[in-house]
């Protein structure tokens, strides 16, 4: 679903962008289409066979995918020959992962892990200049590497 609007996508892992096409953009509500913006005037966009495709407008949209939802920037082409193209630009940016197997996407969310309690780290000078950090305070004979 892009901006509350049900449609095919089709992921292109070779598309550097993610597009819709202008038949679809005029099908979004006036809310989405009044913040299109002129596209980067340096954006080129080619085919495989190098024709070019006109890119018309650039605007952010939420895109749905497996009932998670990210706002990304999309490119309006009218000549698309579908209604929206997902490129490698929101496969990467928001993680989106393919399971061509079930034919079934969905945003991976990154999970940080963070440590409950914190390791209490202690500097010990020992009377033979060793440093050590450790979470207890041990000593270590001169020799240790010969007593293990």
């Amino acid at each position: 679903m892009i901006a509350g609007r049900r449609t095919q996508l089709l992921i292109d892992s070779g598309a550097s962008l993610t597009l819709i096409n202008l038949h679809f953009f005029l099908q979004l509500s006036k809310y989405y289409r009044k913040k299109v913006r002129l596209p980067p005037s340096n954006l080129c966009l080619q085919l495989a066979d190098r024709s070019q495709l006109y890119v018309k407008y650039a605007l952010s949209l939420p895109i749905t995918i497996s009932n998670s939802t990210r706002m990304h920037r999309v490119y309006v082409v009218p000549k698309l020959w579908r209604s929206c193209i997902i490129g490698n630009d929101l496969i990467h940016k928001h993680n989106l992962q393919i399971d061509g197997g079930r034919q079934y996407a969905y945003f991976k969310t990154k999970y940080i892990h963070t440590r409950v309690q914190q390791e209490r780290k202690e500097k010990v000078s020992n009377d033979n200049k060793y440093i050590l950090l450790a979470n207890e305070r041990i000593k270590i004979s001169p020799f240790h590497a010969f007593n293990i």
